[in-house]
């Protein structure tokens, strides 16, 4: 992708432009680039009966209820609340990590310098509601999970949880 020409910067309308030795036409040289698609790579919308959860930050990434349970099976987490529920999750705080810089997993997956810095998490809900908290709050603590489970079994998507 270029972003001048002849050394001189492209036009302001269109500062990103697809070129090189691959490209054969003017129709392949795409300019005005505005987003690259990994279509493939891309997490679809999910099954009826099914979820994807939205993560924004320096990176966007959707995860699928699939990728979800599997971080469940790494990052197993649970929570007892007052009436005996056993509540079965991830941390908050991975999350975070997984889009709080270009460094999505692993050992430095997480980016303390940024969390002490300070910015704001909203979890959202799918019917508009939302809660705000704060990274020095959340960071690298399991007092704030994302629950799958309660008691064993699946939450629904309804909100509602067994007995």
């Amino acid at each position: 992708m270029a972003n001048t020409l002849n050394g001189e910067p492209l036009d302001y309308l269109c500062p990103l432009k697809l070129v090189g030795s691959a490209i054969t036409s003017g129709k392949d040289k795409v300019g005005n680039i505005s987003e690259i698609d990994l279509v493939e790579l891309i997490t679809p919308p999910p099954d009826s009966g099914s979820y994807n959860l939205n993560l924004t930050g320096k990176i966007t990434d959707v995860l699928s209820q699939t990728e979800f349970e599997a971080g469940v099976a790494c990052h197993d987490v649970t929570w007892t609340d007052d009436d005996g529920n056993v509540w079965q999750g991830v941390p908050l705080w991975l999350f975070c990590g997984w889009v709080d810089d270009r460094i999505p997993h692993g050992p430095d997956g997480f980016n303390d310098n940024q969390a002490a810095a300070g910015y704001k998490i909203i979890v959202k809900a799918g019917d508009g509601y939302a809660k705000e908290f704060a990274s020095a709050d959340v960071a690298r603590t399991n007092d704030y999970i994302i629950a799958n489970t309660v008691n064993g079994t699946p939450l629904s998507k309804d909100g509602s949880h067994p007995p």
